[in-house]
This record gives structure tokens, sequence and C-alpha cells, in this order.
């Protein structure tokens, strides 16, 4: 494999890895869910993009991530959740459902950190992999990731993760223009993950709340944005 994009849930994610396989010469590839992983099929692609922790780098040549503030990360993600998987649920009863000490916060908080030094339970993601409520609700079966922050920057640089900051200007044709794919015509503004703004009067509220639970992203985030 050549190339691994380590997904952080709600850095639009998908806009880039859609155009890296439109604009690449890749021939075999697994980018998103709904595969079965394992050795094999990691070893065999020449471009994967998704929530599969550091297994896939053992096999890539370069790996990249894209990280933004890991509050509003939070934020975005469970409204994503809730319009997309949970809507019969009030928003606000979602928040504090997720925001609550429980294996419910562990799946939306210090996203970065799991993302980026977990490691995937194959065998319970294999299981589950059509199930995308169950993927979620169980943090894509990262397990095992960092638990202190300056472990994670150096595990990160060490690794030679190439990190990009989401709020950064042309962020997306820098990721392009590093790996030597074609960026003409690229406009950045089309990436941002635009979620409704109808509950956004609540970020302030539950800022407090959500900031303490991303105890260690706020740290790796604000290392790498300096």
């Amino acid at each position: 494999m050549s190339l691994y994009h380590m997904h952080v849930p709600r850095t639009s994610g998908v806009f880039i890895r859609n155009i890296i396989a439109d604009r690449s010469n890749i021939q075999t590839k697994i980018v998103g869910h709904g595969h079965i992983l394992g050795d094999r099929e990691f070893a065999n692609a020449e471009f994967i993009s998704g929530h599969f922790g550091v297994e896939p780098l053992k096999y890539a040549k370069k790996a990249f991530s894209i990280i933004r503030d890991p509050n509003k990360l939070t934020f975005s993600y469970i409204k994503h959740i809730h319009a997309r998987l949970k809507m019969t649920i009030p928003f606000e009863e979602l928040l504090n459902i997720y925001l609550s000490p429980s294996e419910f916060s562990f799946a939306v908080t210090n996203l970065i950190t799991k993302s980026l030094t977990g490691t995937v339970d194959i065998e319970e993601y294999n299981k589950h992999y059509s199930s995308q409520i169950i993927m979620v609700d169980n943090c894509w079966f990262l397990k095992d990731h960092l638990t202190d922050h300056d472990d994670v920057i150096s595990f990160i640089e060490d690794k030679n993760i190439k990190i990009y900051i989401y709020e950064s200007q042309n962020v997306y044709s820098n990721i392009l223009s590093d790996n030597q794919i074609n960026n003409i015509d690229m406009d950045d503004r089309k990436a941002v993950n635009n979620t409704a703004k109808t509950f956004d009067y609540l970020y302030d509220k539950y800022f407090d709340k959500i900031n303490e639970l991303n105890d260690i992203d706020r740290k790796v985030y604000d290392y790498f944005k300096r």
C-alpha cells in the first residue's frame, strides 16, 4: 500500500478521499466502511481511507490525517449522528447521553487520539461492519489508544504521520499537492462539513463538559496547530 488516510470523523474525510480516488491512478483501494478487514486487504490496497487506526501503517509508504478543534469536532459528530442515525431522539437528550461518563462518551470524544493511535479490534469490526450505528457507538472498535498527550504526539511524529489542520486555508489543495495528485480547479470551500446550524446555540451550554472529555485531544490539537 502506498497511501493511508487516517480518517478522523467530521474533517471532510469523505470529500478528500473521493478526490484522491478520482484524480489518481490508484487501482486497488479500501475507502470507507462496509468491508471485511484484515492484513491481506490492507497489504494489497494502494490507497486506504477510513477509521482503521494503526493497523494499515505497517503497509503504508505515506500516511496523513486531518484534525480539527476537538470540541467542535465532538459537537459536529453528535449532530451528524443525530441527523443520520438517531433523529427520533431529541437532540439535547442525545447530547446528554453521549456526554455522560459512560461507554457512549468514549465513542465521541478524544477522536483524534483514538483514530491515530488506536488499534482496531478486527474480529469485532468484521462482525458488525454492516451496521453503522453499532460501529459508531463502539468508536469503530478502536481500542488500546494512548492516554498521554505527549505519547500521542511522539507516536504521530515517530510514524511520520503528516498532520493537516482542518481550519487552515487551502488544506485540501495542500494534501493533493503533497501527494502529487492533480489539484487544478480545487475549491477547498466545498470540502467543509456543512451540518445544520439548528442546534448551535447548545454548543456554548455544553462547552465545558465537551472540553473536559476531550482532555487529550485538546493538547494534541494545540501542539500541531501552533
